[in-house]
């Protein structure tokens, strides 16, 4: 997603480092009469902008002063608030119905600029909104904050300054204390799905048994609900737990509390999974055992052995359209 100075993504800088010596050995601090003094004080005689990157630079060097607005955040906001450390929220449009709080999910469609114009981010083109998940723990905290309370069809312009946003590291064009401003359009209010079944909703007898393409056993230990199948293009998001044969685990996406998401059909998963997921309702739940070949064949990874027949717990959370083409290819271009 293009949320690349993404909202999604913790702040701050890892302050450990690791490294080699010549031989191959671990790293060996030099000895402390080799060390710089670090007990003067020094004066670093540096300009701010010496420490941006060229991409910073260009997105202040590019605005054309200010943000040029469209209906309706270009009238008058039915509602103002400023929070003491300057975060600044304004209702164009109120909305209707259930209020954005506690665990609810968010989709929204939304614009995020700097103060001078510079569009570094559009959902619009890419055709999707994005759902913003409030219980998320590391969202930006003034985006966090500014969402809160919104409503579906509310419009809602954001302004964020430096702290609440990416500090003093910036994130990809973003400079170093830039001060945000997001214009949000809420297309619905959704509540959370419900937590993921565990191991124990597969230990019984399966309710049918089928054989799919390339030798892959599906078998079902739950079935679904509404009438939508997931088909080829569909973008699903499973919950799973991934075992060899003797029952060692691998990987789960139930330690990790988030299920995952991939465009059905596309190759952007082992081909077995295509085949397994194929046909699933949400709320499924499906045993797939997955012949080597239709895994990571001769390739071993991680805990996984080259030529290994793989089984599979997946439960589906959901499914959504694949995005629409975007209008034009790639980032939006800088306005000149």
């Amino acid at each position: 997603m293009m949320l690349g100075v993404s909202l999604m993504l913790t702040l701050g800088l890892s302050l450990t480092a690791t490294g080699c010596d010549q031989a191959g050995g671990a790293y060996v601090e030099p000895a402390p009469e080799l060390l710089v003094d670090r007990t003067t004080p020094r004066v670093a005689n540096l300009n701010p902008s010496d420490l941006m990157t060229e991409q910073q630079k260009k997105a202040l060097a590019s605005g054309p002063g200010n943000i040029v607005y469209t209906a309706p955040f270009d009238g008058k906001p039915v509602s103002t608030q400023k929070d003491a450390d300057g975060l600044i929220m304004e209702d164009f449009v109120v909305g209707k119905g259930a209020a954005a709080e506690g665990d609810k999910i968010l989709k929204i469609h939304y614009q995020g600029y700097l103060t001078n114009g510079f569009k570094f981010d559009d959902s619009h083109p890419r055709g999707k909104a994005l759902e913003v998940k409030l219980s998320q723990p590391n969202m930006i905290p003034g985006f966090a904050r500014g969402v809160l309370g919104l409503k579906k069809g509310g419009r809602r312009r954001i302004e964020i300054p430096g702290a609440l946003a990416y500090g003093s590291t910036g994130r990809g064009p973003i400079p170093p204390d830039a001060t945000l401003v997001f214009l949000i359009e809420v297309e619905d209010i959704l509540d959370p799905p419900p937590p993921p079944k565990g191991p124990e909703a597969f230990a019984g007898a399966p309710v049918s048994t089928k054989k799919g393409d390339g030798g892959v056993t599906i078998e079902v230990h739950g079935k679904g609900t509404g009438s939508r199948m997931a088909k080829k293009g569909d973008v699903v998001g499973v919950h799973y737990t991934g075992t060899l044969q003797d029952g060692t685990q691998f990987d789960s996406s139930l330690t990790r509390g988030q299920p995952i998401n991939f465009p059905l059909g596309a190759g952007r998963v082992i081909k077995g999974w295509d085949v397994g997921v194929s046909g699933m309702k949400v709320g499924e739940l499906r045993k797939l055992r997955i012949p080597a070949a239709m895994a990571y064949g001769e390739r071993a990874r991680g805990k996984i052995p080259a030529n290994a027949d793989l089984v599979f717990t997946i439960e589906l959370m959901s499914i959504v359209d694949a995005p629409k083409t975007p209008a034009r290819p790639g980032r939006p271009q800088p306005r000149r």
